[in-house]
């Protein structure tokens, strides 16, 4: 179960900003789509949960886990809450190789002195996503669809309890989206852990979405039984 209850102030007076969002994500379903236009505080949310960005106030609790609590001055660090994310735009650093980019989530030497055993988990990773042929390659001499395989693998390096994904399919051409939908369900099928989504695509919410969460202008309303009602 994850409990998000959240308030995050930007700015004053007509060009501000709130985010003021409390709903709870249930285990009964694998996935969680936050559904809404950009700007409505969607992103935000999930560099909270991660610990990317701090509330001004609020409560955030995975799976009996107190991440961050505003009352009694409990904050996490990033590092500390095993959440993986994947970026909108992957966001892999363009010096390192395959290998050292999915290394760097959970390297004790990083980014060069890999141990054994850190190098052989991130090669079991890259091959079980059928890119272990690519581990020396930099980021820009690799298509969309294993940009995206490099930094979900990254994203489990981190040994998470959650995963987060950011607009998985937006940095694709349209024409790759539908067989990469398909192929990241199959990859997410076999985890042991829940994903939340954002998407303003509705193609993603039909895919995906077990429990869906509506966004707008900095507050969210959750849909009950979503998944029921498809």
């Amino acid at each position: 179960m994850i409990q998000l209850r959240l308030k995050k102030q930007f700015g004053r007076h007509s060009k501000s900003f709130a985010l003021s969002v409390d709903y709870t994500i249930d285990e009964t379903s694998k996935y969680a789509i936050l559904f809404g236009a950009s700007g409505s505080g969607k992103t935000l949310t999930l560099n909270c949960l991660a610990g990317l960005a701090r509330p001004d106030s609020g409560k955030i609790v995975v799976h009996e886990h107190v991440l961050y609590d505003s009352d009694k001055r409990l904050t996490l660090p990033a590092r500390q809450r095993r959440i993986g994310y994947m970026f909108q735009d992957y966001a892999l650093f363009p010096h390192l190789s395959v290998l050292h980019n999915v290394a760097y989530t959970n390297s004790k030497f990083f980014p060069f002195l890999l141990t054994k055993n850190e190098k052989q988990r991130c090669m079991e990773l890259l091959e079980r996503f059928d890119i272990g042929h690519l581990a020396n390659h930099l980021p820009s001499e690799l298509s969309g669809g294993q940009r995206q395989r490099v930094a979900l693998a990254r994203a489990l390096n981190a040994n998470p309890s959650i995963l987060l994904l950011d607009e998985p399919f937006s940095a694709l051409d349209p024409l790759l989206r539908r067989q990469l939908r398909k192929e990241l369900l199959t990859h997410l099928s076999s985890l042991p852990i829940q994903t939340i989504i954002i998407t303003h695509d509705p193609d993603d919410v039909d895919s995906f979405a077990g429990q869906l969460i509506l966004y707008a202008k900095g507050r969210a309303t959750k849909i009950q039984n979503y998944q029921e009602k498809r």
